[in-house]
């Protein structure tokens, strides 16, 4: 994302860089037009899906499929209820699941955009849904109490992250719950069986969705000195090693969000992606991305590398 002035979602522009090569480099580029948002309005990608060559993009507001690796438009849709999207999901079915964090929802959506059905986030539909409502124009309904954001399959099983709630859970049975209690969570894996989540406090915590318990944690801090790691989120999950990404914190206008940053810190790290290894628990690599102009990572794609 381009930066726009210090606020902490003042951003212009979605970027996606590559990252694998050896020569980091920007590969896409993208404005949402002003028929999906207004033009003061914050313009990023959020995080996005890889099926094969697709690649399953969110901004704020809309829902992307691009045909890779020359960033093809196949599908571009966009619905009233879109505000704050985090995540979009195909099923086996063939629809989109968009968790749009604004509206305490997770959507499902055709790839023409028709309303399929709408997963409340809590207990209860959120008051944000109105037939009569359009969200993406100039609507602010932060802060979240619940903030759907990332999406992931237990089989064929839709589940959903809640950043506020420290948990995910089942779309389709609520008693079905992996509790994440660290810290906030973004992401949402499964590797072999088990879901893979980031805290935003530099964790990766690691969960069995059959018992709901964590079974691993990946204490991302431990070796560091006096610095402000970053917000941690984006996560790319290898046999061997995990790709984990930190965006440089900035001001927020939810200081809580915060609260877990040790006091005294002074020197802040910059937004990057770190290569870490499984066995030894150990970084081997880390690439700076602000060169590129970016400055939040929300997805981390193999071939795409890096989706901001």
């Amino acid at each position: 994302m381009r930066e726009l002035g210090d606020g902490w979602y003042g951003y212009g522009a979605g970027v996606i860089a590559s990252i694998g090569s050896g020569d980091p480099r920007v590969a896409h580029t993208y404005v949402s037009g002003t028929d999906v948002r207004n033009p003061d309005d914050p313009m990023l990608f959020k995080c996005a899906t890889q099926r094969g060559d697709l690649l399953y993009a969110t901004t704020e507001t809309e829902v992307i499929v691009y045909r890779l690796p020359d960033f093809e438009i196949l599908h571009h849709l966009s619905h009233r209820w879109f505000n704050d999207v985090h995540h979009v999901l195909p099923t086996s079915a063939g629809s989109l699941l968009v968790a749009s964090s604004g509206a305490e929802s997770v959507l499902e959506l055709d790839l023409d955009g028709e309303l399929l059905g709408v997963y409340p986030a809590g207990d209860e539909p959120s008051p944000a849904i109105d037939e009569d409502r359009d969200l993406r124009f100039g609507v602010n309904l932060k802060p979240h109490a619940i903030h759907p954001n990332h999406l992931f399959l237990v089989g064929d099983e839709p589940w959903v992250t809640r950043f506020e709630r420290r948990d995910a859970v089942s779309l389709v049975d609520r008693r079905r719950r992996i509790a994440i209690e660290r810290q906030r969570v973004h992401d949402g894996h499964v590797v072999d069986g088990q879901v893979w989540f980031t805290t935003v406090d530099g964790a990766v915590v690691v969960g069995d969705p059959e018992t709901g318990h964590i079974v691993d944690t990946f204490d991302l801090n431990e070796s560091r000195q006096a610095v402000i790691p970053g917000w941690c989120r984006g996560l790319l999950v290898g046999q061997d090693h995990f790709w984990v990404g930190f965006s440089r914190i900035r001001q927020t206008a939810v200081r809580s969000r915060l609260s877990w940053l040790r006091t005294g810190l002074t020197t802040s790290l910059p937004t990057r992606v770190e290569r870490w290894d499984r066995s030894t628990r150990t970084m081997d690599e880390s690439i700076d991305l602000e060169p590129l102009g970016v400055n939040a990572v929300f997805s981390i794609l193999k071939g795409v590398s890096c989706c901001t």
